[in-house]
């Protein structure tokens, strides 16, 4: 069976496949500081991993055909990827080396009475006593990425979102800038603009009905 993710890689033009790299690396980022980890360190994951080491691995598998690429069923190799990189940031965190702690009992310490095995396990096993400030930035990055991947899903269908998207990725913020960086007319940018305003719309009723549900 033909490996599609290896074709539609060996299209893509070397400045295409760095700025998707680029955009999954970010991707990855937020997805890893949405995650709670054991450590409380977000760059520095269980196992040695990080977040481009993520995204190289999902890569890797894609083209392997461990994860396997259908684009008939996902036009989009990017989207595609973002989904690989979730399954293995979630596996990552949910893995024994990220639930569970090993504490090396100083005996020593024990018998002049410097504290107990247990209070040492507690002090390693805690995730994060993050102040409310944290938790609520932590809950406007979840929303962040869930719109995004949201917003990403619902444009699919349309090349010329996708490439609007990722120019605004890039740090296109402006119209003008997007159409340089996307090679469209300004008109065509503006028309592009109001169809990612109304999924954007829905999108964010989608978040709203199922934040109020989990109230």
């Amino acid at each position: 069976m033909p490996n599609e993710a290896h074709s539609a890689l060996a299209q893509m033009s070397e400045e295409e496949l760095t700025k998707m790299i680029l955009r999954l690396g970010h991707y990855a980022i937020g997805e890893c500081n949405r995650l709670r980890w054991r450590t409380g360190d977000s760059v520095e994951l269980p196992g040695g991993e990080t977040a481009d080491s993520i995204v190289s691995l999902a890569l890797e598998k894609t083209l392997s055909g461990e994860r396997h690429w259908d684009p008939q069923l996902r036009p989009n190799l990017q989207a595609y990827l973002m989904d690989v990189i979730d399954s293995l940031l979630n596996h990552l965190a949910s893995g024994k080396e990220n639930t569970l702690f090993t504490v090396a009992q100083d005996v020593t310490e024990i018998e002049r009475g410097g504290g107990s095995t247990q209070q040492k396990a507690e002090w390693l096993a805690r995730v994060d006593s993050s102040p409310d400030v944290r938790l609520i930035k932590q809950e406007e990055q979840e929303l962040h990425e869930l719109a995004l991947k949201l917003l990403w899903k619902e444009s699919e269908s349309d090349p010329i979102l996708i490439r609007i998207l990722e120019a605004i990725l890039d740090g296109n913020d402006k119209a003008d800038r997007i159409a340089a960086a996307t090679g469209l007319n300004i008109r065509e940018v503006y028309n592009a603009m109001k169809r990612l305003d109304r999924k954007a719309a829905r999108v964010s009723s989608q978040i709203e009905l199922t934040t109020s549900s989990a109230r």
